[in-house]
């Protein structure tokens, strides 16, 4: 139901009022807005629809609990937190490198050397043809890999996760978040006020990427090249809600929360 447009809704409403109904979602996954889809009326429910009742599912029974909580540093501060029913504290692998597409046969070898022969589910912000890092990963990891857009990874699981490209820079096409396009639409967007809910969206995009992991998660950035995504998991670690160590490597610095 998080992902319900307006002119569905208007065509429900009535029926809604009318009739007894259970409808289920996560406002922290609407992820559709490029269809139309908007939280809010996941998020309204109850004012739009009186006498409506919510039961709030809490417990997460896919990730532990450092994966849950680091997931939820891109959730709407208004939603409903997660439990992990795992309480065991795992690690997140940031890896930092000088250049991701000439060194993907390190990256590759690192994550092997931590998970051994687990199957891995490589996400990215765009499809791999065309995005030729994501290209040379699955070259690399073989069979071993399954490759998934954040959209099409959403509502699927894995025990390994790898994030790849995230990273910010004006001249890269691709970037997490994505970058704006010099576009006529864009531009009418930005004037009327819709930007803060595009960023919004990208986080929550970022939120469904974290979250298919169950014990092992790796999110690969570039050094003076960091998405603001990779600045917003630091600062959390500053306010000690995300523990970190640091380490250096032939891969650079990298980073295990």
């Amino acid at each position: 139901f998080q992902d319900v447009t307006p002119l569905t809704f208007q065509f429900l409403c009535p029926l809604l009022k009318e009739i007894p109904f259970f409808a289920i979602g996560d406002d922290r996954q609407a992820i559709y807005g490029f269809a139309g889809g908007t939280p809010y009326f996941i998020q309204n429910l109850k004012d739009k629809v009186p006498g409506t009742a919510r039961k709030n599912l809490i417990y997460n029974y896919r990730s532990n609990q450092t994966i849950v909580q680091t997931s939820a540093i891109f959730a709407d501060p208004k939603a409903v937190k997660s439990v992990a029913k795992d309480p065991s504290e795992g690690k997140i692998f940031i890896i930092v490198v000088e250049d991701e597409k000439a060194q993907v046969k390190q990256v590759a070898e690192e994550i092997r050397n931590r998970i051994k022969d687990t199957p891995l589910m490589i996400i990215s912000r765009n499809r791999p043809e065309t995005n030729p890092v994501v290209k040379a990963y699955l070259d690399e990891m073989g069979k071993q890999a399954q490759f998934m857009t954040v959209h099409k990874s959403k509502g699927l699981e894995k025990e390994a996760v790898l994030i790849v490209n995230v990273i910010e820079d004006a001249e890269e096409q691709y970037t997490v978040p994505a970058r704006d396009k010099d576009h006529p639409v864009v531009r009418y967007i930005k004037a009327n006020g819709f930007q803060d809910a595009i960023l919004a969206e990208e986080e929550r995009l970022f939120y469904v990427a974290l979250s298919r992991a169950e014990k092992y998660l790796f999110i690969v950035t570039e050094e003076k090249r960091e998405s603001v995504f990779i600045k917003k998991i630091k600062e959390n670690q500053k306010n000690h809600e995300v523990r970190s160590e640091e380490h250096t490597s032939e891969l650079q610095s990298r980073q295990y929360l």
